[in-house]
């Protein structure tokens, strides 16, 4: 997902660069296939480690909302598609890099947790929930334990007694 996030980042990063120099076009259009590759790809695998249809839509989406980034970047106004100017390219591309990236940052955060499939694999990830939490209640305990030792360890020190 990272990857895909650097990408969305580096068109965008294209089309300011199409807009100071008029440049870029090829480049823009290489990498949006490259993208669009990986998106399908990072859908197979997300399909199946969270078999669900939302996500596969969510994916599609941004596969279809990819595939229409373009430079120049057209607009359908009045039933007639219009190419917009280099700097309004950039804005429209800059917006949706930024929707886009949202979008995979919460599938991503969906694809954290693994999704249980049968009841010994959601029994084994509730243990582990539970151990993780067991744990970070006793780390918490021994830094309590570890303030009040050298609280006791300076007040004694002031004193003059020796340690």
């Amino acid at each position: 997902m990272a990857e895909a996030k650097r990408a969305l980042l580096s068109l965008r990063d294209i089309a300011k660069i199409y807009v100071l120099t008029g440049q870029g076009q090829k480049e823009f259009r290489e990498l949006k296939e490259n993208l669009v590759e990986l998106l399908k790809n990072l859908r197979k695998l997300a399909i199946v480690s969270l078999p669900d249809e939302k996500v596969y839509a969510t994916f599609n989406d941004i596969i279809v909302r990819v595939k229409r980034l373009d430079l120049p970047m057209k607009v359908n106004k009045d039933g007639k598609e219009k190419e917009l100017n280099p700097e309004k390219s950039f804005i429209q591309i800059h917006k949706m890099v930024y929707e886009l990236a949202g979008e995979l940052d919460k599938i991503a955060e969906e694809l954290q947790e693994p999704t249980p499939v049968t009841p010994v694999e959601k029994e084994f990830y509730e243990k582990l929930r539970h151990q993780f939490e067991e744990l970070r209640r006793l780390e918490e305990q021994v830094q309590r334990l570890m303030l009040k030792l050298t609280d006791k360890g300076e007040n004694m020190e002031k004193t003059g007694i020796k340690v």
